[in-house]
């Protein structure tokens, strides 16, 4: 699965220099010379604190203590437009350095702010940062909502784009629960809006999402099929290697689980043969090596599988990846059970338990109890309890966040449903009151003729009778 990421485009510093232009602008028209140097002076200060707290470049504490400047500067402007966009940077500062709490206080502000002055692209973008923050910390249900929020402010200025982003993220986190169908329905949505777009990356993140999303639900050729068209977009890619190594890695996955390790070996190799991979991302290269070693050991090809495992093994230690170590920890109990080495493989499978613990990888750690009851019979049962206990609450928990999914669309669902049958209540009524007044002048104007008929005919009349004199 890919990342969800949060990338922010130049959109939000335009706006922000595009309101500081204009406010600067209205103070010359209002002030002397001298408050216009001092209030242009002013917004360049501020525009220098948030990037000197952005900027990586800088220690954390000194980006702490220019952010801090920044938000005592923010706080005596008036003109809430101009405070909405330096807000709205702050809070996406605040973010980048982890400050959580600070970065929730500018966020709050720049949702009030944005429905206030009605600026909808602000308010989308302050709903994106916030979800980020919540998927982040992994509480799934707020993300969903607040990437859905994102989406009707986006999707109600026609910004296709962002709205598909949306969406991708969305289909992530349902995709996070096990909410599979639901996560295909959204991503097949997001590729409609980005269709008429020459976006590659979006199109490679959705197709390699919908291509995880049939792998888990054991349709192997649709996976395959979409795996391969997110292959053709990656290869599309600026920094296309790494995508491209990402997809290649996937299928070996969908052809390992169908036991198909001869075909999984070629796309594993394939990884492993990208230039300088170990160097560039190590990372992706331990779980390469420990894939296509577990392949060739499940192909009953013995030949250097303990050494590549124990390179894998090695490779993640040196990056701290625990993730990494509970695979290849897993994968050697498992070769040492091959060799019917069975303390070699119960102390290896306890290691995995441990690894899969603290990296929160709760299915490796389901598997590996389940594989530690073959190996430690004294200990099956309190294991099985283990195993059984964990599996039950991760069930719980997953479907407890998929019924606030749908509850969140329910809800959202049935108050466009209002607003939409309130517009058309309103137009009926503006129907109403049109026909009404349609009929007061239909009437009117039949009066008018026939007062004026009424008129013209007494008029001949008495033309008539003078005639007659």
């Amino acid at each position: 699965m890919v990342k969800v990421s949060k990338i922010v485009g130049c959109s939000g510093t335009y706006i922000a220099y595009v309101l500081i232009a204009m406010y600067a602008i209205s103070c010359g028209q209002n002030q002397p010379g001298g408050e216009v140097v001092r209030q242009n002076s002013a917004g360049d200060s501020i525009m220098s604190l948030i990037e000197a707290g952005r900027s990586q470049n800088n220690n954390l504490e000194f980006r702490r203590q220019s952010l801090q400047k920044a938000s005592d500067a923010v706080l005596k402007i008036k003109i809430d437009s101009i405070r909405l966009a330096y807000v709205s940077r702050l809070s996406l500062a605040y973010s980048n350095i982890g400050d959580s709490l600070n970065f929730r206080k500018a966020n709050k502000t720049a949702i009030e702010l944005a429905q206030e002055t009605a600026d909808t692209l602000v308010l989308a973008e302050a709903y994106w940062d916030l979800a980020y923050f919540y998927s982040g910390l992994a509480v799934k249900d707020s993300a969903f909502y607040y990437y859905l929020k994102a989406h009707e402010q986006f999707n109600a200025i026609q910004d296709d784009y962002h709205a598909a982003r949306m969406l991708y993220n969305m289909a992530v986190e349902q995709a996070s629960v096990k909410d599979y169908t639901g996560s295909e329905i959204t991503t097949i949505n997001a590729i409609e809006l980005l269709k008429p777009l020459k976006k590659n990356k979006e199109r490679f993140n959705c197709y390699n999402n919908l291509g995880s999303i049939t792998k888990e639900l054991h349709d192997f050729e649709r996976a395959i099929d979409y795996y391969q068209i997110a292959l053709s977009y990656a290869e599309k890619l600026p920094d296309a290697e790494s995508s491209v190594n990402n997809v290649q890695n996937n299928i070996g996955n969908v052809y390992k689980e169908q036991g198909l390790y001869s075909e999984a070996i070629l796309y594993y190799q394939k990884v492993l043969n990208s230039d300088s991979l170990l160097y560039k991302n190590p990372k992706s290269f331990a779980i390469s090596l420990d894939n296509i070693a577990y392949s060739r050991l499940r192909n009953n090809n013995t030949e250097n599988v303990r050494r590549d495992l124990e390179k894998a093994l090695a490779i993640s230690d040196s990056i701290h990846d625990f993730s990494g170590l509970a695979v290849s920890s897993y994968n050697l109990a498992e070769f040492h059970l091959w060799n019917k080495d069975t303390l070699s493989a119960r102390s290896y499978a306890y290691q995995a338990k441990n690894y899969a613990q603290q990296s929160s990888n709760n299915k490796r750690l389901l598997e590996t109890l389940a594989l530690i009851t073959k190996l430690d019979p004294g200990n099956a049962g309190a294991l099985t309890a283990d195993y059984i206990a964990l599996n039950d609450s991760l069930q719980q928990a997953e479907r407890q966040i998929r019924n606030k999914f749908e509850r969140i669309r329910f809800e959202t669902d049935e108050v466009v449903a209002q607003n939409q049958l309130l517009a058309r209540q309103r137009l009926l009524w503006i129907g109403i009151a049109a026909g009404l007044l349609l009929l007061a002048i239909s009437i009117f104007t039949i009066i008018d003729q026939r007062v004026k008929n009424q008129k013209l005919r007494f008029q001949q009349q008495q033309q008539e009778a003078n005639q007659e004199i």
